[in-house]
């Protein structure tokens, strides 16, 4: 038995799991990624909303903050700072005028490439000396883990609720 930090041998330790291994893997990419960010003057904080209007132009504040993961009003903060920096633009729908639709500008369409080229760089550096297999092994694995965490998440869930 390994002795805690606090040396009482009758501790259990805390293993390092699967989530500390992602974690390390995360953080490792998100400083390639900052770093490559930094040459086209762009910050992580603005990465993921640029990049999920480069997939789908015009989206409300809503769907981008379920597309990018954040609460509806860090989408607010973020989309403000980037109108500011010319990379967005706003439009109230003109049917449901609660609606803000978020378009790129012709600035914000012009990061395409260096988000391409960061996320290119970043897996370039991440794959040194994995195969193919090896990452398509890597990719079904990582499946595996969101499918096993979903279904036991819903049925836990559905357990709590009967």
């Amino acid at each position: 038995m390994e002795t805690a930090v606090n040396g009482d041998a009758t501790e259990v330790p805390i293993p390092l799991g699967v989530s500390h291994h992602l974690r390390r893997a995360h953080n490792a990419l998100r400083a390639q990624i900052t770093q490559n960010l930094e040459r086209h003057d762009i910050s992580m904080k603005h990465f993921h909303f640029l990049k999920a209007l480069q997939f789908e132009d015009g989206i409300t504040q809503v769907e981008l903050s379920r597309r990018v993961g954040v609460e509806r009003a860090t989408v607010t903060v973020v989309v403000e700072e980037l109108e500011r920096l010319g990379y967005v633009r706003r439009t109230r729908n003109k049917v449901d005028r609660r609606k803000m639709h978020v378009f790129l500008t012709p600035k914000g369409r012009r990061t395409r490439t260096a988000l391409a080229e960061t996320i290119a760089v970043a897996q370039d550096v991440a794959l040194k000396g994995i195969s193919a297999e090896e990452y398509a092994m890597f990719k079904s694995l990582l499946d595996k883990i969101v499918l096993n965490c979903n279904t036991h998440r819903a049925s836990e869930l559905e357990r709590v609720a009967s």
